[in-house]
């Protein structure tokens, strides 16, 4: 894409149609505007982890503020993607249901720097792991963050390029990367990419995920220790089998995060919840999720705000 066409917005929706063949080798972008660090940018992350992250100004690692939601992703499979930011805060959605938020209020007027613009690699060019193997359709921009609903009723329509709030729209139909929005940020095709004829799914075979979220809550020791002593271990079970474990704890460490999301694919059986601290506390629930739901279970540290079993 050209530089500095979206450096103005304090709020804008990001979405896309898109297909991950391949997870290897680590992240994977959807859409990267910016710079390292100065940036932003919806990708996969470590295979069925959906993320979406917005830098702000000072173009630092601390200064970067993400949504992660784990197990949304599927290989060879079409979903549609959408990213919020601005006044709102951040908002992610995965086939039209919202799966993350982040308090953060910065769009793309936050950091200012479009320098490097892409669709399907990351702007760090000299990163090829981070490059797309996949397809994507429908790449739009708008300079208003649209809400669940109307993000949900656009999903399956082919925009015209005029529409009220539309700043880029990439839909390839010409068999080049130009804008079909007034705009006229005309793209242009790199490296193997190409155009070929496919099919969208249709609205009845789309996932709509459940999500399982929450955060390890401060309790005991003031100042909190640098180093993290309440550790949590959070272990997720459906139908008797194990479907995903996520460490926890209050501060980071490179293995372990305050606060996490889970996404459940297939709602239609109980999902067990088990937390283990590095105390011996445990805690558990169990919940029946309904498609698009969200349900938050925090975890505080030397307890749970679940039965705890000591």
């Amino acid at each position: 894409m050209p530089p500095n066409i979206f450096n103005d917005l304090d709020e804008a929706t990001v979405e896309a149609w898109v297909r991950w063949d391949d997870f290897s080798g680590g992240m994977k972008r959807v859409f990267n505007y910016g710079d390292a660090l100065r940036d932003m940018s919806i990708l996969s992350m470590w295979g069925a982890t959906l993320g979406f992250v917005v830098a702000g100004p000072t173009g630092t690692p601390a200064d970067l503020h993400w949504i992660q939601v784990g197990g949304l992703l599927r290989p060879q499979q079409w979903c549609h993607v959408a990213g919020v930011s601005g006044k709102g805060g951040m908002r992610l959605y995965f086939n039209g249901v919202l799966v993350g938020t982040n308090a953060y209020t910065g769009s793309f007027s936050a950091f200012k720097n479009g320098t490097r613009n892409y669709l399907g690699q990351g702007v760090t060019t000299n990163d090829a792991p981070a490059n797309l193997k996949g397809a994507l359709d429908e790449v739009r921009v708008w300079k208003v963050a649209h809400t669940e609903e109307q993000i949900r009723q656009a999903m399956f329509q082919r925009m015209t390029g005029r529409e009220e709030g539309l700043v880029g729209l990439w839909n390839f139909d010409d068999g080049k990367a130009d804008d079909a929005s007034p705009a006229g940020h005309h793209g242009k095709f790199v490296g193997q990419t190409h155009t070929v004829a496919a099919e969208l799914p249709p609205p009845e075979r789309l996932l709509r995920p459940a999500v399982i979220y929450g955060q390890v809550l401060k309790w005991g020791l003031k100042p909190w220790p640098k180093t993290p002593i309440w550790g949590w271990l959070l272990r997720i079970e459906r139908g008797g089998r194990h479907y995903g474990t996520v460490a926890l704890a209050n501060s980071y460490t490179p293995a372990m995060v305050d606060s996490y999301a889970l996404a459940i694919l297939d709602t239609d059986q109980d999902v067990v919840l088990h937390g283990f601290d590095s105390w011996g506390h445990r805690c558990n629930q169990t919940v029946h999720l309904q498609p698009g739901e969200r349900f938050q279970f925090d975890l505080q540290a030397g307890r749970g705000t679940a039965t705890v079993i000591e």
